[in-house]
């Protein structure tokens, strides 16, 4: 395998590899400042200096011989120019490209027309250890490939078909295996036999549509619940009284149209089934005042969310909210694409997330994922809630330091992740900001 880059990512994938005991070469434009002694001992002898565009310094690399070649270039133009040449030189080889997020599109299409070529963006790499550092401890770790979750668990294998084995460097072996397995994996889930969903399909429906109010109701607040109760005991009650004139059919036509807000036609309607004002009571004059009042309040109060919907989408302005139930949330700070990964995976874990974009739309809200642009908003729209960690992605180093250590006494119970770009920082940062 040859490694084209010898920075801080190629020396890391060098450290990687040197594990799995096999045939490595390096190639950079000038001499690696080494950070592990381990892997400047492996490459001693093998280690070519010059462009690594150019054919002759690859055919110097051995190139032709490869069975792959990673280009780990912080210039990701030099990357697509030596994966061309790469490629003329050697056809059959596997091509790993370092891309920003820049060149995304042209990677794509660098892919479809190469076979054997993979185009990487190395910080949406972080996505997956980003989001299981998150998680809420009680929940098990994950890993996403090609859009597959797999999870990780501790113990032997029930289906040695679907569940593979991690292999652990000897000094993490643990007392039971590590597995990964497809999160689809679900012991305890039957079939379905032939003919059985088409039986219960009416019931089955009707369980889906309780459980999807019973999941609504959850995710009102206290007040909001009791209006939607008093609600349904106005319409019930209402019903009742106003067809002691006319049957039941008159009660609930004169029902719905005093809490639509109208009175008079309502009360002609009651009027129609009797001699005289005299046949109706003062409690039915002041019941039908009583209901006419609340449906002028829910009329107004469709009315301002209406009106308030349309401001919003006209204006394009909305102000940040958060659901009242559910797990406590995730701050995001921001970190662009990453950031908007991790919250994928967080939210298909049923996570609420918050994100700071300077870049962002104010108040944009996308199932469960708040954007806004500035870490007071955030702060003002987490005001009064726990929060369960907080994730800090931008590119400096300095400022996801202060932001951290800021945030903990805001927050000291929440986790705490941190990106780091300097190579091997990751564990005295840890240790400073107190695991």
């Amino acid at each position: 395998m040859l490694v084209c880059g010898l920075g801080s990512l190629g020396q890391a994938c060098l450290q990687r590899l040197i594990a799995f005991d096999l045939p490595l070469r390096g190639l950079d434009l000038r001499q690696p400042s080494w950070h592990d002694p381990a892997v400047e001992s492996r490459l001693a002898g093998s280690l070519t200096i010059g462009d690594m565009r150019s054919a002759r310094v690859l055919r110097q690399a051995e190139v032709s011989t490869a069975r792959a070649v990673l280009l780990l270039s912080s210039e990701s133009t030099d990357n697509f120019e030596a994966a061309l040449q790469i490629r003329l030189l050697n056809p059959t080889a596997e091509i790993v490209v370092r891309s920003s997020g820049r060149l995304v599109d042209l990677g794509g299409l660098l892919e479809q027309r190469l076979p054997g070529v993979a185009v990487v963006d190395p910080l949406l790499l972080c996505a997956d250890a980003f989001t299981t550092a998150l998680r809420p401890g009680s929940m098990p770790a994950c890993v996403e490939v090609d859009g597959q979750t797999f999870q990780i668990t501790e113990g032997h294998a029930q289906d040695p078909h679907l569940q593979k084995a991690v292999r652990l460097p000897p000094d993490a072996a643990a007392g039971s295996p590590v597995l990964l397995s497809p999160r689809s994996l679900n012991p305890s889930w039957g079939g379905v036999t032939p003919g059985r969903a088409q039986r219960h399909r009416p019931s089955a429906w009707l369980h889906t549509r309780a459980r999807q109010l019973r999941t609504w109701s959850r995710s009102r607040s206290r007040l909001q619940q009791a209006a939607a109760w008093v609600l349904v005991l106005l319409v019930v009650v209402g019903v009742q009284i106003f067809a002691r004139l006319g049957g039941w059919k008159q009660g609930v036509f004169v029902t719905l149209a005093l809490l639509k807000g109208e009175y008079v036609d309502p009360v002609n309607v009651l009027l129609a089934g009797t001699s005289s004002m005299d046949g109706l009571s003062g409690w039915m004059i002041g019941g039908t005042l009583f209901y006419s009042l609340v449906g002028t309040l829910l009329t107004s109060a469709l009315v301002a969310v209406i009106l308030e919907r349309l401001l919003r989408e006209r204006l394009g302005e909305e102000r940040p909210r958060l659901p009242r139930r559910g797990n406590p949330p995730i701050l995001l700070v921001e970190g662009g694409a990453l950031a908007q990964r991790i919250a994928e995976r967080l939210r298909r874990e049923k996570q609420t997330v918050v994100r700071v974009e300077p870049d962002g739309s104010q108040g944009r809200t996308d199932r469960d994922v708040l954007v806004v642009s500035r870490i007071e908003d955030a702060i003002d729209a987490l005001e009064g809630r726990s929060v369960a960690a907080v994730g800090l992605l931008s590119s400096n180093l300095l400022a996801n330091l202060e932001g951290a250590m800021v945030l903990q006494r805001r927050w000291p119970g929440a986790g705490v992740a941190v990106l780091a770009h300097a190579f091997g920082a990751d564990d005295s940062l840890g240790e400073l900001l107190g695991g």
